[in-house]
């Protein structure tokens, strides 16, 4: 009898043991391995729990060959109340408005309904995330009411940045448009989105920016400004991506 046969049974032994024993070694090692990480802006997140807990949608990512990135959207809220009238066809100033059955009360900037009239911000310092995922464009979506009737409205928005030594006085941005409908008196309206702002000048972080409001009365873009009663500015929401 071969020396092999006498000990098959042994061999068969010790292979098994030298498995288990590489298996254990081998699950080790990786479990050694650092977890996908994924990084959002200064935060440096596990990538198992990163969609769970900030519950990010699919469209945030983007694949460009073996990197990922990773792009938020972002806002900017422009208050009625901390909205000014513009020197040249200005708005109405400010006004809070007291809805007497429930004592609810808020700010509305009113806009005419016969001639184009404006409000500014000009106090807007950029989020210093702003266009760090290469996009220095922005969408608006306006909060409203009617005071009074039903019909549609038109606004509109432009804006300027400027970085450290830009003049003041310079040309506004290209202005973005979107139509809505009052169907109740004193009902919330809200807009959808409008197509990409461009700023015109300096946008980029940390840079100040200025924005101007106009409703479209006399319905110059053709988009239908039909409201004959004045509309009621209560807040612009603004719309950016970033990583």
């Amino acid at each position: 009898m071969s020396w092999f046969n006498h000990n098959k049974w042994a061999l068969v032994v010790i292979a098994v043991v030298v498995s288990m024993v590489l298996i254990a070694a081998g699950v080790w090692i990786n479990s050694q391995k650092p977890p996908l990480y994924i990084t959002d802006g200064d935060e440096t997140i596990p990538g198992s729990f990163l969609v769970q807990t900030h519950k990010f949608n699919p469209d945030d990512f983007s694949v460009s060959g073996s990197t990922v990135s990773l792009s938020r959207a972002r806002n900017i809220i422009l208050t009625a109340q901390g909205g000014t009238p513009s020197t040249t066809s200005g708005c109405a100033e400010p006004i809070v408005v007291e809805f007497g059955t429930n004592k609810v009360d808020t700010y509305f900037l009113d806009f005419d309904s016969t001639s184009d009239e404006y409000a500014f911000w000009c106090n807007i310092v950029l989020p210093d995330e702003y266009g760090t995922g290469g996009v220095y464009t922005m969408t608006a979506r306006f909060y409203w009411t009617c005071s009074g009737g039903t019909g549609a409205v038109t606004w509109g928005i432009q804006s300027r940045a400027y970085a450290d030594s830009d003049a003041i006085d310079q040309a506004w941005g290209t202005a973005v448009w979107i139509n809505d409908s009052c169907g109740t008196t004193n009902d919330v309206c809200i807009t959808s989105e409008t197509s990409a702002m461009t700023i015109a000048g300096s946008p980029a972080g940390g840079n100040l920016a200025c924005f101007r409001v106009v409703r479209d009365a006399d319905d110059s873009e053709g988009l239908g400004d039909t409201l004959a009663f004045d509309a009621r500015l209560m807040a612009v929401k603004l719309v950016f991506s970033s990583k």
